[in-house]
């Protein structure tokens, strides 16, 4: 009789394999084992006498796991066919709710069928069950075989309710499990009548997808086929004694209580062992993950330990863990096992608008995904990953935070995974959080101390460049000391040799006189040009300098310079060209300062030019700018060097013998009044060919 218990949610029927001698019944049964069970995880239970060996029954614990709500367990039991074993067969039928009979199709059978077809309907009635009305199937067995039976002769003959009837051969499993199926559905939509349990035509269908998935599981092309059904068999003892009360009737029937017994107790001890074996599974995989997490904090090493834990503890294959990313919130995947990608990442939305990973986010426990919930999840990941079945999904909560998700999914035919399967993905998901937390912050310890170890190098490298920096300071400060030393102290010389010889000859010559008075005058207006350059410099430097532009013709700035510097010129015995493009545009400068500029230029080309040598000076349009070019024939100025002139105080050459006069100002000074007036200056020229500066200045 069937068990519900509504509490616990678990369904247990029994159904029985009727009918004659040698028919077929064990062979169908095994069957049935072997493509429920096809690793071989639980046994048949044979229980046969001490003495001839003749079978007594056998019986097979069947789970088909989670179907809807409730966990549906089925007791199969087969009976001897020997008239001999009438009683056993009146015991076995106590409280059966479904039957499976299985006729001998051969010629010869017809009689044995017949009689057996009415031992069931009699020894049905004796337990208070209705042949008319209880759950039953008919297998015609033994097709392979000749002569044989009609189907329609075999239903004239046994098939008066017309319930469905399979041909089968079942030392093949042709149409076996067919049977069980059509029969196991019937029986549990028929209980779940009974029981008012409203989702029982859901339930039944359960059973029969299920089912038809094992099957074709079983059937798979390229699939292990199923190992042979393993058997547990008790030999009874034969030598039970009758109390003062009983018969022999009342002996058997005490006797096939303590054997049925026997064999649910064999089965409960079988059905723990494997439950014990999933738990060590379950264990394992948590021991391997606390490993990991105490042995190393790669979070790579950590990622595969818990995905193939998780895939291989739940008997799931395919496994994967999704993180929140920092940057953007985006669930990513951060290790697939079993697909080339994670099913869940890229789903189409649910029915609710939300993508399927927010669906399972939102909660803070592990969720079972299936056909009945969440809305729409198992949908979208079917619509990328057809194969799956069934997934269970649980959050990895780091600091009170979802941060992402562990999910094992299920291809294989079978029932809903159970609780026991949630409860123990969530212990894992614990620890892998708690793991995967501590990689994530070894990580990011590790990410510090690179990045401080950079900021130190780059610190380092900056404390250094400093460093030279200011020795090339120092270099400078002494180059300009030097230097200013010898430039200050020449004319100063001068001046000093000059004011002493007027002062020792009073009596000197008018004419002596003014020519000691010129030199004074000439050396003082020197030292007056060195010092103004340096006072100028650090006020452009300083942004003290207001400039007062106005319009002004280049042949007039150039002319005035030219002008200013022809005393040089004539001390070198160098003569100036000038040539001016006919109708040049006005330039908006300074004429003072850009005046001082240009005579920078013109007394520097003077200088490095040869005595008697030739300096040529331009002026020219160039696009939207005015260029103003000069030329000497000096020695040039290296590449390499050109731009080091530009530095403050920097000259070419020895300071106290074939340095050129000046204190390297002019230059610098020359660049900062034309980058002032908006314009650039630049060096060219090639070494033995002499050197040309070029400027070039918006016009107006």
């Amino acid at each position: 009789m069937s068990v519900v218990n509504l509490r616990e949610k678990s369904i247990h029927a029994k159904v029985v394999y009727y009918g004659p001698p040698l028919g077929g019944k064990t062979t169908s049964l095994r069957h049935v084992h072997r493509v429920m069970d096809p690793e071989g995880r639980t046994n048949l239970v044979s229980l046969n006498t001490d003495r001839d060996r003749t079978l007594f029954f056998d019986f097979l614990p069947i789970g088909l796991g989670r179907i809807g709500d409730f966990q549906v367990k089925i007791q199969g039991f087969t009976v001897p066919g020997q008239v001999k074993y009438l009683l056993t067969r009146r015991y076995v039928l106590r409280g059966a709710d479904a039957v499976v009979f299985v006729a001998d199709s051969r010629a010869s059978e017809r009689e044995a069928n017949l009689a057996s077809l009415n031992d069931l309907r009699e020894n049905l009635a004796v337990n208070g069950l209705d042949f008319g009305t209880i759950p039953l199937v008919l297998e015609y067995n033994k097709r392979d075989e000749a002569p044989l039976l009609t189907v329609a002769e075999m239903d004239r003959l046994l098939n008066e309710r017309g319930v469905p009837r399979f041909e089968t051969v079942a030392t093949v499993g042709t149409g076996v499990f067919e049977a069980f199926g059509s029969v196991a559905a019937v029986m549990v939509e028929r209980i779940c009548a009974e029981y008012r349990i409203g989702s029982g035509r859901d339930v039944a269908d359960g059973v029969r997808a299920s089912l038809a998935k094992l099957m074709l599981a079983a059937s798979t092309p390229g699939r292990p086929a199923p190992g042979p059904s393993r058997s547990t068999v008790v030999v009874l003892e034969d030598s039970s004694v009758p109390g003062p009360e009983e018969g022999p009737q009342q002996l058997l029937e005490r006797a096939l209580a303590g054997n049925v017994r026997v064999a649910e107790l064999l089965s409960e001890v079988q059905q723990g062992r494997a439950e014990m074996e999933s738990l060590v599974a379950e264990l394992q995989a948590l021991y391997q993950v606390g490993s990991a997490a105490a042995a190393t904090l790669d979070e790579d090493h950590v990622v595969a330990t818990v995905i193939e834990g998780a895939a291989a503890a739940l008997g799931g294959g395919h496994a994967s863990i999704l993180l929140r990313d920092e940057e953007d919130g985006s669930l990513r995947e951060r290790g697939v096992h079993g697909f080339l990608y994670d099913p869940l990442v890229a789903g189409s939305a649910t029915p609710d608008g939300l993508l399927p990973v927010a669906a399972l986010m939102a909660s803070a426990d592990p969720v079972a995904v299936t056909e009945r919930g969440p809305p729409g999840v198992l949908a979208s990941i079917r619509a990328r990953e057809p194969s799956v079945r069934c997934a269970v999904a649980a959050p990895l909560r780091m600091r009170e935070e979802t941060r992402g998700l562990l999910v094992v999914y299920f291809t294989d035919p079978g029932g809903d995974p159970g609780d026991a399967a949630v409860r123990f993905l969530g212990a894992l998901a614990s620890a892998a959080a708690v793991a995967l937390e501590n990689a994530r912050m070894h990580g990011t310890l590790e990410r510090f101390n690179r990045e401080l170890e950079g900021k130190v190098a780059e610190r380092t490298a900056d404390l250094e460049k400093a460093l030279h920096e200011l020795q090339a300071l120092d270099r400078l400060k002494e180059d300009f000391l030097s230097t200013m030393s010898h430039e200050l102290m020449t004319p100063l010389a001068g001046v000093r040799s000059s004011a002493e010889i007027l002062l020792t000859y009073a009596d000197m010559a008018p004419e002596e006189r003014a020519d000691f008075l010129r030199g004074i005058e000439k050396e003082a207006a020197r030292l007056t040009d060195r010092l103004q350059d340096i006072l100028d410099l650090s006020a452009l430097d300083a942004g003290r300098v207001v400039l007062v532009r106005s319009a002004a013709a280049p042949r007039e700035v150039v002319q005035q310079a030219l002008d200013r510097t022809r005393a040089v010129f004539d001390e070198r015995k160098v003569k100036a060209s000038f040539k001016v493009q006919a109708n040049l545009p006005r330039i908006p400068v300074d004429p003072r300062w850009m005046g001082r500029a240009l005579d920078h230029l013109l007394g520097n080309a003077a200088k490095f030019s040869p005595e008697g040598g030739e300096v040529e000076v331009a002026a020219e349009r160039d696009g939207v700018q005015v260029r103003i070019s000069v030329r000497d024939r000096g020695p040039g100025i290296p590449p390499a060097e050109r731009e080091s002139l530009f530095r403050r105080f920097k000259q070419i050459g020895r300071v106290l013998t074939d340095k050129t006069p000046g204190i390297g100002a002019g230059l610098p000074l020359a660049r900062r009044i034309v980058e002032a007036h908006r314009g650039t200056i630049e060096i060219g020229g090639g070494t033995g060919q002499g050197t040309v500066v070029t400027v070039r200045l918006p016009v107006a």
